[in-house]
């Protein structure tokens, strides 16, 4: 069980990062593997979520197994979130994530293990300019090349009015 405890702020989204079973070749499948869900958002109110996930070993070197929850916070400048991961409890202020992600293990060795981090605003918002020649019933579409090469494309918008 995880629960993330806002104080000072509340809980504005949340957003699952969750994922399922990785499947590299059908044929490899077994009658035994289990179909259910393994991550699940439990509770939540304006200032706590609670979850609970399993990872499993990564199917390949290139296959990640990572669960995750992202969650858009108010008032970062004030809040502290407290980080209850299996009876472990973890506190940073959102101003000590901004300066560099926390990690750290839940056993003995190198995994299973977990990692805290926060992005600022002006990270992912920009604001660009632009002059669209549109017209009711026009489609458009928004394509962004990020700095590390990765991209965010958005579904298709319909100009209504």
């Amino acid at each position: 069980m995880l629960d993330i405890q806002v104080e000072n702020g509340s809980i504005l989204e949340k957003f699952s990062r969750f994922r399922g079973l990785e499947v590299v070749s059908p044929l490899d499948s077994s009658a035994q593997e289990e179909t259910k869900d393994r991550s699940c958002i439990t509770s939540h109110d304006s200032n706590r979520i609670r979850f609970q996930t399993t990872s499993l070993g990564n199917a390949t070197n290139t296959t990640p197994s990572t669960q995750g929850m992202a969650l858009r916070i108010s008032d970062p400048d004030l809040s502290r979130v407290t980080v209850t991961l299996n009876g472990r409890h973890k506190a940073w202020s959102i101003k000590e994530l901004l300066r560099g992600s926390r990690s750290g293990n839940l056993g003995p060795i190198d995994s299973p293990a977990f990692r805290v981090s926060a992005i600022a605003p002006d990270t992912y918002k920009w604001k660009v300019p632009c002059l669209l020649d549109i017209e009711p019933g026009d489609w458009i579409h928004v394509r962004v090349r990020l700095k590390n090469g990765h991209w965010a494309i958005s579904s298709p918008i319909r100009v209504d009015g």
